[in-house]
């Protein structure tokens, strides 16, 4: 879907009949749909789990996000543009920011503060875990697809 927007990542890899011209090509074409990336061919089936089924993740997490401020007593519209412009701007960050995302999240995280209440929830209730889960079970019905 990011493609659609220009904004894609595609992740070419060069199979054994592939020659150096034909990943050329390959980047080409792709590049014009946003960003190419080559990785072993192996990888494909995380990658399709990552990027391929990531735009899912991302409308999810707002949406859910939205949804816990409306919840909490916001407008539905305007807790869905909440939601909406943080995750936009926080992209921009990530993007031009030299830091890690680990470093990022800690400088969002006040030591006592509203951030870092809400990531002991996430912690608490092993979200990392889950994602991990979640892309292991993308990557793996990928691999299924293909066979």
């Amino acid at each position: 879907m990011p493609a659609m927007v220009g904004k894609g990542i595609s992740a070419i890899s060069c199979g054994r009949f592939a020659t150096k011209r034909d990943l050329k090509i390959t980047f080409r074409i792709f590049s014009n749909l946003g960003e190419v990336i080559e990785v072993k061919e192996k990888m494909m089936d995380t990658v399709t789990a990552v990027s391929g089924s990531g735009p899912a993740y991302y409308f999810l997490f707002t949406y859910l996000l939205a949804k816990a401020a409306e919840a909490s007593g916001l407008e539905k519209s305007i807790a869905l543009k909440l939601a909406r412009a943080t995750f936009i701007g926080a992209a921009e960050v990530i993007k031009s920011s030299k830091l890690s995302t680990e470093d990022l999240v800690k400088k969002v995280a006040s030591k006592g503060g509203t951030t870092e209440a809400a990531l002991k929830v996430f912690k608490q209730e092993k979200l990392e875990a889950l994602i991990r889960k979640a892309v292991k079970q993308a990557a793996h019905r990928s691999q299924t697809l293909t066979l």
